[in-house]
Protein backbone atom coordinates (compact mmCIF):
# COMPACT_ATOMS: atom_id res chain seq x y z
CA UNK A 1 0.00 0.00 0.00
CA UNK A 2 1.46 3.59 -1.13
CA UNK A 3 1.02 5.79 2.20
CA UNK A 4 1.57 8.25 0.22
CA UNK A 5 -1.04 8.00 -1.94
CA UNK A 6 -3.60 7.30 0.36
CA UNK A 7 -2.51 10.71 2.21
CA UNK A 8 -3.74 12.67 -1.04
CA UNK A 9 -6.84 10.91 -1.05
CA UNK A 10 -7.88 12.49 2.68
CA UNK A 11 -5.71 15.79 2.64
CA UNK A 12 -7.49 18.81 2.20
CA UNK A 13 -5.69 21.78 0.18
CA UNK A 14 -7.61 24.01 2.51
CA UNK A 15 -6.20 25.16 6.27
CA UNK A 16 -8.41 25.98 8.80
CA UNK A 17 -8.18 29.16 10.81
CA UNK A 18 -6.92 28.98 14.56
CA UNK A 19 -9.66 30.78 15.61
CA UNK A 20 -12.24 28.08 13.93
CA UNK A 21 -9.81 24.94 15.33
CA UNK A 22 -10.24 27.07 18.92
CA UNK A 23 -13.99 27.27 18.75
CA UNK A 24 -14.18 23.84 18.64
CA UNK A 25 -11.57 23.02 21.20
CA UNK A 26 -13.36 24.76 23.68
CA UNK A 27 -16.75 22.89 22.75
CA UNK A 28 -15.42 19.36 22.97
CA UNK A 29 -13.37 20.24 26.06
CA UNK A 30 -16.94 20.29 28.02
CA UNK A 31 -17.68 16.54 26.45
CA UNK A 32 -15.03 14.90 28.23
CA UNK A 33 -17.01 14.56 31.96
CA UNK A 34 -19.98 12.40 29.83
CA UNK A 35 -17.59 9.74 28.22
CA UNK A 36 -16.98 6.58 29.74
CA UNK A 37 -13.77 5.89 30.76
CA UNK A 38 -12.00 3.34 28.98
CA UNK A 39 -14.36 2.67 25.88
CA UNK A 40 -14.20 6.03 23.53
CA UNK A 41 -12.82 9.03 23.34
CA UNK A 42 -13.19 12.20 21.20
CA UNK A 43 -10.87 14.20 18.43
CA UNK A 44 -10.94 17.19 16.39
CA UNK A 45 -9.02 16.43 13.31
CA UNK A 46 -7.20 18.87 10.81
CA UNK A 47 -7.71 17.57 7.37
CA UNK A 48 -4.52 19.83 6.24
CA UNK A 49 -2.03 19.16 8.81
CA UNK A 50 -3.67 15.23 8.72
CA UNK A 51 -2.80 16.15 13.04
CA UNK A 52 -5.48 16.31 16.08
CA UNK A 53 -5.63 19.54 17.68
CA UNK A 54 -7.66 17.80 20.11
CA UNK A 55 -8.24 14.33 21.71
CA UNK A 56 -9.59 13.14 24.81
CA UNK A 57 -8.20 10.91 27.34
CA UNK A 58 -9.51 8.24 26.54
CA UNK A 59 -7.99 7.70 23.73
CA UNK A 60 -5.14 6.00 26.52
CA UNK A 61 -7.63 3.12 27.35
CA UNK A 62 -8.68 2.61 23.71
CA UNK A 63 -5.41 2.93 21.76
CA UNK A 64 -2.88 2.43 24.55
CA UNK A 65 -1.03 5.94 23.61
CA UNK A 66 -1.53 9.33 23.95
CA UNK A 67 -3.17 12.57 21.83
CA UNK A 68 0.63 14.11 22.27
CA UNK A 69 2.08 10.66 21.38
CA UNK A 70 0.00 9.97 18.60
CA UNK A 71 0.52 13.48 17.06
CA UNK A 72 4.32 13.15 17.27
CA UNK A 73 4.49 9.92 15.42
CA UNK A 74 5.14 10.28 11.65
CA UNK A 75 1.52 9.57 9.63
CA UNK A 76 0.08 9.29 12.97
CA UNK A 77 -3.34 9.89 11.25
CA UNK A 78 -2.97 6.28 9.94
CA UNK A 79 -2.82 4.54 13.33
CA UNK A 80 -6.92 5.18 13.48
CA UNK A 81 -6.59 2.38 10.51
CA UNK A 82 -5.19 -0.65 10.30
CA UNK A 83 -2.33 -0.64 7.92
CA UNK A 84 -3.95 -4.08 5.81
CA UNK A 85 -7.58 -2.36 5.36
CA UNK A 86 -5.82 0.93 3.71
CA UNK A 87 -6.46 0.15 0.18
CA UNK A 88 -9.90 -0.63 0.65
CA UNK A 89 -10.55 2.75 2.43
CA UNK A 90 -8.62 4.39 -0.63
CA UNK A 91 -10.63 2.14 -3.49
CA UNK A 92 -13.98 1.98 -2.01
CA UNK A 93 -14.97 3.51 1.33
CA UNK A 94 -13.81 7.14 1.08
CA UNK A 95 -14.60 7.74 -2.76
CA UNK A 96 -18.45 6.26 -1.04
CA UNK A 97 -18.28 9.10 1.42
CA UNK A 98 -16.96 11.51 -0.84
CA UNK A 99 -20.25 11.11 -3.16
CA UNK A 100 -22.94 11.42 -0.12
CA UNK A 101 -20.56 13.97 0.63
CA UNK A 102 -21.25 15.79 -2.43
CA UNK A 103 -24.92 15.31 -2.76
CA UNK A 104 -25.54 16.89 0.26
CA UNK A 105 -23.83 19.77 0.21
CA UNK A 106 -26.60 22.04 2.00
CA UNK A 107 -26.65 19.75 4.52
CA UNK A 108 -23.15 18.30 4.81
CA UNK A 109 -22.35 19.37 8.34
CA UNK A 110 -26.10 17.58 9.38
CA UNK A 111 -24.56 13.96 8.02
CA UNK A 112 -22.96 11.55 10.72
CA UNK A 113 -20.64 8.74 9.44
CA UNK A 114 -20.43 5.57 11.36
CA UNK A 115 -17.58 3.06 10.33
CA UNK A 116 -17.43 -0.27 12.04
CA UNK A 117 -13.50 -1.49 11.56
CA UNK A 118 -10.56 -2.33 13.66
CA UNK A 119 -7.42 -0.37 14.73
CA UNK A 120 -4.31 -2.29 16.54
CA UNK A 121 -3.55 -1.10 19.77
CA UNK A 122 -0.30 0.15 20.80
CA UNK A 123 0.73 -3.68 22.30
CA UNK A 124 -0.20 -5.01 18.96
CA UNK A 125 -3.45 -6.01 19.69
CA UNK A 126 -6.24 -6.11 17.19
CA UNK A 127 -9.20 -4.11 18.81
CA UNK A 128 -12.71 -4.27 16.62
CA UNK A 129 -14.06 -0.24 16.71
CA UNK A 130 -17.22 1.94 15.58
CA UNK A 131 -15.95 5.43 14.37
CA UNK A 132 -18.43 8.51 14.09
CA UNK A 133 -17.89 11.43 13.01
CA UNK A 134 -19.10 14.77 11.60
CA UNK A 135 -17.36 16.83 8.94
CA UNK A 136 -17.32 20.47 10.39
CA UNK A 137 -15.94 22.16 7.15
CA UNK A 138 -15.07 21.12 3.96
CA UNK A 139 -13.16 22.43 0.62
CA UNK A 140 -14.00 22.70 -3.01
CA UNK A 141 -13.05 19.15 -3.97
CA UNK A 142 -15.45 17.68 -0.53
CA UNK A 143 -12.71 16.88 1.40
CA UNK A 144 -12.95 17.25 5.31
CA UNK A 145 -11.04 20.38 6.58
CA UNK A 146 -12.00 20.02 10.23
CA UNK A 147 -13.96 16.94 11.26
CA UNK A 148 -15.02 16.38 15.03
CA UNK A 149 -15.15 12.47 15.79
CA UNK A 150 -15.61 9.34 18.24
CA UNK A 151 -14.09 6.67 18.53
CA UNK A 152 -15.27 3.43 20.67
CA UNK A 153 -13.86 0.33 21.75
CA UNK A 154 -16.46 -2.59 21.07
CA UNK A 155 -17.04 -5.82 22.68
CA UNK A 156 -17.48 -8.39 19.74
CA UNK A 157 -17.57 -11.98 20.69
CA UNK A 158 -16.83 -11.99 16.91
CA UNK A 159 -13.97 -10.64 14.74
CA UNK A 160 -14.55 -7.97 12.27
CA UNK A 161 -15.56 -9.90 9.19
CA UNK A 162 -15.81 -6.47 7.53
CA UNK A 163 -15.76 -2.81 7.24
CA UNK A 164 -19.41 -1.41 7.60
CA UNK A 165 -20.19 2.27 6.67
CA UNK A 166 -23.49 3.99 7.17
CA UNK A 167 -24.78 7.57 6.95
CA UNK A 168 -27.46 8.89 8.25
CA UNK A 169 -28.93 12.73 8.17
CA UNK A 170 -30.89 14.74 10.82
CA UNK A 171 -32.97 17.07 9.82
CA UNK A 172 -35.40 18.82 12.29
CA UNK A 173 -34.60 16.30 14.55
CA UNK A 174 -35.47 13.39 12.15
CA UNK A 175 -33.08 10.78 11.62
CA UNK A 176 -32.71 9.56 8.22
CA UNK A 177 -30.41 6.96 6.79
CA UNK A 178 -29.08 7.62 3.37
CA UNK A 179 -25.93 5.00 2.93
CA UNK A 180 -25.42 1.12 4.20
CA UNK A 181 -22.90 -0.79 3.01
CA UNK A 182 -20.52 -3.25 4.23
CA UNK A 183 -16.98 -4.16 2.42
CA UNK A 184 -15.59 -7.53 2.93
CA UNK A 185 -12.29 -7.79 4.55
CA UNK A 186 -9.51 -10.56 3.81
CA UNK A 187 -7.93 -12.08 7.11
CA UNK A 188 -5.16 -10.51 8.21
CA UNK A 189 -2.88 -13.78 7.65
CA UNK A 190 -4.34 -14.63 4.31
CA UNK A 191 -1.78 -14.16 0.96
CA UNK A 192 -2.99 -12.77 -2.05
CA UNK A 193 -1.60 -15.93 -3.43
CA UNK A 194 -3.74 -18.33 -0.93
CA UNK A 195 -6.78 -15.99 -1.64
CA UNK A 196 -5.90 -16.91 -5.71
CA UNK A 197 -6.14 -20.39 -4.72
CA UNK A 198 -9.02 -20.35 -2.34
CA UNK A 199 -11.33 -18.66 -4.93
CA UNK A 200 -10.19 -21.43 -7.12
CA UNK A 201 -11.48 -23.95 -4.40
CA UNK A 202 -14.47 -22.23 -4.05
CA UNK A 203 -15.33 -22.48 -7.95
CA UNK A 204 -15.17 -26.31 -7.83
CA UNK A 205 -11.41 -26.66 -9.08
CA UNK A 206 -9.10 -29.50 -8.15
CA UNK A 207 -5.51 -28.99 -7.01
CA UNK A 208 -4.17 -30.03 -10.07
CA UNK A 209 -6.28 -28.12 -11.92
CA UNK A 210 -5.57 -25.40 -9.65
CA UNK A 211 -2.17 -25.73 -10.11
CA UNK A 212 -1.86 -25.34 -13.94
CA UNK A 213 -3.99 -22.20 -13.58
CA UNK A 214 -0.89 -20.41 -11.50
CA UNK A 215 1.56 -22.48 -12.88
CA UNK A 216 2.76 -23.99 -9.14
CA UNK A 217 2.88 -27.19 -8.26
CA UNK A 218 -0.05 -29.92 -6.89
CA UNK A 219 1.63 -30.36 -4.46
CA UNK A 220 1.99 -26.54 -3.69
CA UNK A 221 -1.62 -25.98 -4.14
CA UNK A 222 -2.45 -28.56 -1.10
CA UNK A 223 0.25 -27.19 0.94
CA UNK A 224 -1.72 -23.30 0.39
CA UNK A 225 -4.97 -24.80 1.51
CA UNK A 226 -3.73 -26.94 4.57
CA UNK A 227 -2.40 -23.31 5.95
CA UNK A 228 -4.87 -21.91 4.88
CA UNK A 229 -7.51 -24.43 6.70
CA UNK A 230 -5.09 -23.87 9.94
CA UNK A 231 -5.05 -19.80 9.71
CA UNK A 232 -9.11 -19.69 9.58
CA UNK A 233 -9.75 -22.82 11.89
CA UNK A 234 -11.42 -25.21 9.37
CA UNK A 235 -11.20 -28.87 9.50
CA UNK A 236 -11.83 -29.27 5.62
CA UNK A 237 -12.14 -27.99 2.12
CA UNK A 238 -15.85 -27.99 2.60
CA UNK A 239 -15.53 -25.51 6.16
CA UNK A 240 -12.86 -23.42 4.18
CA UNK A 241 -15.10 -22.96 0.93
CA UNK A 242 -18.05 -21.97 3.64
CA UNK A 243 -15.60 -19.23 5.40
CA UNK A 244 -14.63 -17.76 2.01
CA UNK A 245 -18.22 -17.64 1.37
CA UNK A 246 -19.41 -15.74 4.63
CA UNK A 247 -17.02 -13.52 4.36
CA UNK A 248 -17.10 -12.30 1.07
CA UNK A 249 -13.66 -14.03 -0.20
CA UNK A 250 -14.90 -15.74 -3.19
CA UNK A 251 -16.32 -12.33 -4.99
Amino acid sequence: MDKDSFKRTIRSNKVPTKGQIEVYKKRFNSIDASLDPGRSFYYLFDGNSLTYPYISEGIIEVMGLTGEELNSLDEGYLKFFHEDDLPLYEEKIIPSIRKIRSEHLNIFDRLTFQITGRILRGNGELVPTLLEYQILEVDEDFKAVLSFGKITELRLPQIIRGIGVSIYKKVENRTTFIYEQVFPLKPLNITDRELEVLKLIANGETAKKIGELLFISEYTVKNHRQNMMKKLGVKNSQELVSQAIQQGLTK
